[in-house]
Protein backbone atom coordinates (compact mmCIF):
# COMPACT_ATOMS: atom_id res chain seq x y z
CA UNK A 1 0.00 0.00 0.00
CA UNK A 2 1.31 3.48 -0.50
CA UNK A 3 2.05 6.20 2.15
CA UNK A 4 1.08 9.23 1.60
CA UNK A 5 2.42 12.21 3.78
CA UNK A 6 0.33 14.97 4.76
CA UNK A 7 2.30 18.58 4.77
CA UNK A 8 3.53 19.61 7.54
CA UNK A 9 2.71 16.29 8.98
CA UNK A 10 5.62 14.35 7.51
CA UNK A 11 6.02 12.04 10.74
CA UNK A 12 2.21 10.89 10.50
CA UNK A 13 2.29 8.45 7.09
CA UNK A 14 -0.94 7.79 5.89
CA UNK A 15 -2.66 4.75 3.84
CA UNK A 16 -3.58 5.52 0.38
CA UNK A 17 -7.38 3.69 -0.51
CA UNK A 18 -7.83 3.74 -4.23
CA UNK A 19 -11.95 4.02 -3.69
CA UNK A 20 -12.96 3.49 -7.29
CA UNK A 21 -14.62 0.39 -6.83
CA UNK A 22 -14.97 -0.36 -2.73
CA UNK A 23 -17.88 -1.66 -2.11
CA UNK A 24 -19.81 1.03 0.40
CA UNK A 25 -22.35 0.51 3.32
CA UNK A 26 -24.78 2.93 2.62
CA UNK A 27 -26.09 2.98 6.45
CA UNK A 28 -22.29 4.23 7.05
CA UNK A 29 -22.42 6.62 4.45
CA UNK A 30 -24.89 8.29 6.26
CA UNK A 31 -23.05 9.03 9.52
CA UNK A 32 -21.45 12.40 7.72
CA UNK A 33 -23.83 14.66 5.65
CA UNK A 34 -23.58 15.39 2.14
CA UNK A 35 -22.79 18.82 2.60
CA UNK A 36 -19.64 17.99 4.93
CA UNK A 37 -18.70 14.99 3.04
CA UNK A 38 -18.35 17.80 0.06
CA UNK A 39 -16.73 20.58 2.14
CA UNK A 40 -14.46 17.80 3.62
CA UNK A 41 -13.67 16.05 0.39
CA UNK A 42 -14.62 13.12 3.09
CA UNK A 43 -16.68 10.21 2.90
CA UNK A 44 -17.23 6.99 5.26
CA UNK A 45 -16.10 3.44 4.87
CA UNK A 46 -16.38 1.63 8.02
CA UNK A 47 -17.22 1.64 11.46
CA UNK A 48 -15.87 -0.36 14.13
CA UNK A 49 -16.97 0.33 17.62
CA UNK A 50 -16.48 3.81 18.41
CA UNK A 51 -14.18 4.17 15.51
CA UNK A 52 -14.99 5.61 11.91
CA UNK A 53 -12.80 5.41 9.11
CA UNK A 54 -12.67 7.92 6.37
CA UNK A 55 -11.57 8.01 2.81
CA UNK A 56 -10.36 11.83 3.06
CA UNK A 57 -8.63 13.94 -0.01
CA UNK A 58 -6.73 15.96 2.05
CA UNK A 59 -6.23 14.79 5.42
CA UNK A 60 -5.19 17.35 7.92
CA UNK A 61 -5.82 17.51 12.35
CA UNK A 62 -8.34 20.11 11.94
CA UNK A 63 -10.61 18.43 9.75
CA UNK A 64 -10.19 15.34 11.32
CA UNK A 65 -10.84 16.79 14.94
CA UNK A 66 -14.43 18.78 13.51
CA UNK A 67 -15.64 15.54 12.06
CA UNK A 68 -14.59 14.16 15.37
CA UNK A 69 -16.54 16.18 17.40
CA UNK A 70 -19.56 15.98 14.58
CA UNK A 71 -19.57 12.02 14.59
CA UNK A 72 -18.94 11.74 18.42
CA UNK A 73 -16.34 9.01 17.15
CA UNK A 74 -12.91 8.76 16.58
CA UNK A 75 -11.76 8.55 13.10
CA UNK A 76 -9.12 6.34 11.04
CA UNK A 77 -8.01 8.13 7.88
CA UNK A 78 -7.02 7.04 4.09
CA UNK A 79 -5.82 9.03 1.81
CA UNK A 80 -8.08 8.81 -1.28
CA UNK A 81 -7.89 10.94 -4.51
CA UNK A 82 -10.24 13.99 -4.47
CA UNK A 83 -12.10 13.06 -7.91
CA UNK A 84 -12.97 9.73 -6.65
CA UNK A 85 -14.47 11.12 -3.38
CA UNK A 86 -16.18 13.38 -5.22
CA UNK A 87 -17.66 10.86 -8.13
CA UNK A 88 -18.71 8.42 -4.42
CA UNK A 89 -20.20 11.30 -2.88
CA UNK A 90 -22.47 12.27 -5.36
CA UNK A 91 -22.98 8.07 -6.60
CA UNK A 92 -23.95 7.16 -2.96
CA UNK A 93 -25.67 10.00 -1.38
CA UNK A 94 -28.31 10.29 -4.53
CA UNK A 95 -28.32 6.36 -4.25
CA UNK A 96 -29.40 6.21 -0.05
CA UNK A 97 -31.99 8.98 -0.62
CA UNK A 98 -34.10 6.42 -3.18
Amino acid sequence: MEKIYIKNYSNYPIPYLNITNYQFNLNIIKIIKKQLALKYFSIPIDIIGNILTIAMGNPNFETINILENITKRKIKIFKSDKQQILFKINQLYKRRIK
